[in-house]
Order: C-alpha cells, then structure tokens, then sequence
C-alpha cells in the first residue's frame, strides 16, 4: 500500500479531490470500478463508490465506500474532481440530477475515457451524428468533471481484495 494512501485514510477532515463512482441499483459496474481505480491511480487521489451497490465495490478497486446522504451531499462536502457513471437508466437519472443541480454538463455517454494528469481533465470519446463521427470532448474548468460511460466500453474487472477500503457515513 502506498504511502499516500496511508496518510490521506488518516486524515479525519473530508480532503478535495478524488474520483467517485455512482454505483446503481442495477448489476454492479465493475469494469466502472476498475476505470475509476485507473483515474484514481493516475490522478495519485482516493477513490469513492457511492450508491446502492457501493458495498459490493470494495474488493474492486474502492479505497471508500459512501454511506448514507445523497450523491449532491457528497459532491458538496468531498469536492470530488471526477464523478463516473454507467450509461445504465438508473446511473443516466442520478448523473442528469446532478447535472442539473449543479448547473454542469455531462459529457457521453463515452465509449473510451483517459485522464491526463497533468492538467487532470478527463478527454472522453463520444459517438455522433448516430454514431458516424467521433469526438473528443472535456468538460474544460468545471469541477467535478461529470462522465457517463457506456457499459459494453469498460474495462474488464480484476478483483482487489488487498486494499484497505473505509466506509464514510453523510
């Protein structure tokens, strides 16, 4: 385990940044996870999984596991930088409501996404003109960066039983 993350689990106030994982009531996204695991590796930042099936993320790549509050409280009080959704309709509605809450686009549903970590923004690869043309998009300066992925996009899981993972209640 790195140092880092030794360090950041400490810390009892809630630290800006990271990467969250909106996990829906539906089958478990753990190629979702696993992207989110990526971003989070590649960022040097924690990785939370919130939502109904946010328990089942631990042993795929979840350093927290969120309990409890809305996906809104938590954005507010943990500020995170990128928010990961499956294109799923359950994932699509809370990633819209957030959106709209916080006057943000949503940028997909993407087919493939990087982050680049030195400007941290997420470059998202989106189908257009039904589906004939691609474009790379980014959602620029707006935090967090609100991405909606397509399920048969994602990459293939690999359990994570090693991590420490903590649960956070809001």
């Amino acid at each position: 385990m790195s140092d880092w993350l030794d360090l950041y689990a400490l810390e009892a106030e809630p630290r800006p940044g990271g990467v969250a994982i909106y996990l829906s009531a539906g089958d478990l996204s753990r190629g979702l996870v696993r992207l989110g695991r990526h971003f989070g590796d590649a960022l040097g930042a924690y990785v939370f999984a919130i939502g109904p099936r946010s328990k089942e993320a631990a042993g795929w790549g979840a350093d927290r596991v969120v309990e409890g509050g809305s996906l809104r409280s938590f954005v507010e009080k943990f500020a995170p930088e990128i928010v990961l959704f499956d294109a799923s309709d359950g994932s699509i509605e809370q990633a819209a409501r957030l959106g709209q809450q916080l006057g943000r686009s949503l940028l997909g549903p993407a087919f493939e996404a990087a982050v680049d970590p030195s400007t941290r923004l997420v470059v998202a690869k989106i189908r257009t003109y039904g589906g004939r043309q691609i474009e790379e998009v980014t959602a620029g300066e707006w935090r967090p960066q609100l991405i909606v992925m397509e399920r048969e996009s994602l990459p293939p899981a690999q359990e994570d039983t090693g991590r420490r993972v903590e649960s956070i209640r809001i």
